[in-house]
């Protein structure tokens, strides 16, 4: 038995006219809609990945660096002369990563 495809029909507002005359202009508009949702699909999972990612990053730069995210155990390194997080740094941290 042969599958048939999925059907969905859709309506253009006047406001998304542009995007309609757009997806006219593409030969097959399903598969380019369906690549299009497919790489947003994608994004979710990347855009969680890439919090993790830049956590991870901030971490070892921080440790290279001696600096610690709790203020007072910060490990002095002439190195690194300035290497103590002001508070509000460490605030900032906290909310985006904790």
């Amino acid at each position: 038995m042969v599958k048939k495809p999925h059907k969905l029909t859709i309506s253009f507002s006047k406001k998304y006219e542009d995007v309609f005359l757009f997806l006219n202009t593409k030969e097959n508009a399903s598969k380019f809609i369906c690549e299009l949702i497919r790489k947003e699909m994608k994004n979710v999972v990347n855009e969680e990945d890439f919090e993790e990612r830049v956590y991870k990053i901030l971490l070892r730069y921080l440790e290279n660096r001696n600096i610690s995210l709790i203020t007072d155990k910060v490990s002095p390194n002439s190195s690194f002369p300035n290497s103590r997080l002001k508070d509000e740094e460490v605030d900032l941290l906290n909310d985006l990563f904790g």
